[in-house]
């Protein structure tokens, strides 16, 4: 398995990516069906974009990571939340 992006090594997709510059942070809170699934489209938007951080909790009632939260962890960034569902 490639450790970057998560998939098998035959079909690592890391010499394709190419991170995006973009103005506000992304949280992307993933559900914890899809970490499994072999597409993992959360990794692969988080890999594309810049500022992004993708939260794969195993309790869709998890709270939110508190330094989404903190404004001196968002560095002069809005933030943007996406739910994968």
């Amino acid at each position: 398995m490639c450790g970057r992006c998560e998939r098998p090594l035959a079909a690592c997709v890391c010499a394709w990516v190419q991170p995006t510059a973009h103005r506000v942070r992304i949280g992307l809170w993933q559900h914890p069906d899809e970490v499994a699934q072999a597409k993992n489209s959360a990794r692969l938007l988080c890999l594309s974009l810049a500022h992004c951080e993708r939260h794969a909790p195993a309790d869709l009632g998890a709270p939110l990571p508190a330094h989404w939260l903190a404004p001196e962890m968002i560095r002069g960034l809005p933030y943007s939340f996406a739910v994968d569902l």
